[in-house]
């Protein structure tokens, strides 16, 4: 289960690289890696210890790389929400689908993610299908987060155009 995240959103809107950086974080926390004892007696003790680092310093590398690939899209999906508020504003852009921004192929975006995370051998258990799915649902959930985040910080900021607040 994914933990809540608190992205507020008084200061302004955000930045792609702070959509593309709580994204990263999302996937990320998919890897878990197992802070259980190790039996001081096993003779493999001190392999399951390295393995354990190696992956936690693989993971680690994972983040800029995943935000890197993350920022160009959340640019592209914040900059096109913003351009439809101003062109549409009010309700009715605000209660439009947020797959209306149809501006992110979410098959590409997987396809790039998925690459990243194969460089690092915790990373590639992502390209089985299951686990495809889930990061599917989770890279479109996200893209779909940061839109309605634009929209709210757009009518809590303009409140006479909208006819609401939110």
């Amino acid at each position: 289960m994914q933990p809540i995240v608190v992205h507020v959103t008084d200061g302004g809107p955000h930045s792609a690289a702070k959509h593309a950086e709580i994204t990263a974080w999302k996937i990320l926390d998919l890897i878990r890696i197992s802070e259980d004892s190790v039996d001081p007696g096993n003779p493999d003790r001190d392999a399951i210890l390295a393995a354990r680092e190696e992956a936690r310093q693989s993971k680690a590398r994972l983040r800029p790389l995943l935000e890197a690939a993350l920022v160009p899209v959340h640019d592209t999906i914040v900059t096109a929400e913003r351009k439809a508020l101003a062109a549409r504003g009010g309700a009715a852009r605000l209660t439009a689908p947020p797959a209306e921004h149809g501006h992110a192929d979410i098959d590409a975006v997987l396809g790039e993610v998925t690459a990243v995370l194969a460089t690092t051998a915790i990373g590639r258990r992502f390209g089985q299908p299951e686990v495809q799915a889930v990061l599917r649902r989770l890279i479109a959930d996200d893209f779909a987060r940061a839109v309605h985040e634009e929209r709210s910080w757009h009518a809590d900021r303009r409140p006479e155009r909208t006819g609401e607040q939110h």
